[in-house]
């Protein structure tokens, strides 16, 4: 290399040498990274349910400490209990539904394709819940009724301030005084008002009610036709009990849903504060189906070279199979 390209190499030395640095660091499984983030998007959806906890209670629930399976198993064993303190009953009622089952899945000494089995339903069961929290029976607008929320509320302090300015002219016309404690009064409900205006969010003003219809609808079929709780647990149990076409069927879901992301993400650019969540739940379910499937062909593959080593010959070389495959499947494996 010669010297003009000295600053290029250079990027390119510490690139490389960082790469190394964090391949050297690289001693997490990936089971225990998919526990961790699993805990994480559990957070993040509790998170919107902030206001349904005790004070005490909702800090336990968002620092959660799950660096491995083993970790996150206590933890939702945790969080079974610490989510019935909320006093939101849509919410309670979606957790018990979907979550609480998917949780009762985990246990300690599992094999490996079981564990991947049961995170896989632990993910899918999120984003369902997901789905039956934000899939409204009826076409709704929640930026529209919170804007219809901040223009009520500048109404408000616009009144307010009038009633200030007439009762600060009479004020003066017979005391001579430019305060009082009526005119204190209405200045801290000024205050509150105007705080409350501050922390309001920045909403996509929509008026075309009948594409937002449109959206609704294809949200629903989607739901209902495709993502629906028994299409869905049918799938997962005819892949957890082998069937032959289930990866099939499984790939096929992907698609679809892989699909209607798309359309989400491409279509309706006008609706990101809608369509975000609705995505989040698709990418939720569409990995715990992906570990599911994966369980199942680890599986089959355990199955297909346990009867292989069974058949062997000579006999010598089917027995060391079957003591290999049971010191790596464990006892459970192998029966």
């Amino acid at each position: 290399r010669s010297l003009r390209s000295a600053e290029n190499y250079e990027l390119e030395t510490r690139h490389h040498s960082r790469l190394l640095f964090l391949r050297s660091e690289w001693s997490t499984r990936r089971i225990d990274e998919l526990a961790g983030i699993l805990s994480q998007s559990v957070v993040l959806v509790i998170e919107c349910f902030r206001s349904s906890f005790p004070p005490n209670t909702h800090p336990a629930i968002l620092h959660p400490n799950t660096k491995s399976v083993a970790d996150f198993i206590s933890y939702s064993s945790a969080i079974m209990t610490l989510m019935e303190e909320s006093n939101n009953e849509p919410f309670q009622y979606a957790v018990t539904l979907h979550l609480y089952p998917a949780f009762r899945r985990l246990k300690s000494g599992n094999t490996r394709e079981k564990v991947v089995e049961d995170m896989g339903c632990c993910w899918i069961a999120l984003g369902s819940l997901v789905l039956d929290l934000f899939v409204p029976d009826a076409p709704l607008d929640p930026a529209a009724i919170q804007n219809c929320t901040t223009e009520r509320k500048c109404r408000d302090q616009h009144l307010i301030e009038i009633q200030m300015n007439l009762h600060r002219t009479l004020e003066q016309l017979t005391t001579g005084n430019n305060h009082s404690d009526l005119l204190d009064y209405l200045k801290c409900i000024s205050n509150g008002i105007s705080q409350q205006l501050e922390s309001a969010p920045s909403l996509p003003l929509r008026k075309n009610i009948a594409r937002l219809d449109m959206f609704w609808a294809e949200v629903r079929q989607f739901h209902s036709h495709v993502l629906s709780g028994s299409k869905i647990q049918e799938l997962v149990g005819l892949l957890t009990s082998g069937d032959k076409n289930a990866i099939a069927r499984e790939e096929v879901l992907q698609q679809s849903m892989a699909g209607f992301y798309r359309r989400l993400a491409t279509v309706y650019t006008d609706y990101p504060d809608l369509s975000a969540p609705l995505r989040l739940a698709i990418l939720y379910i569409r990995m715990g189906m992906r570990l599911v499937a994966y369980s199942a062909l680890q599986s089959s593959s355990i199955s297909s070279h346990q009867v292989f080593s069974l058949v062997a010959f000579p006999s010598a070389r089917s027995s060391a199979n079957i003591c290999k495959d049971a010191g790596t499947a464990g006892p459970i494996g192998v029966a």
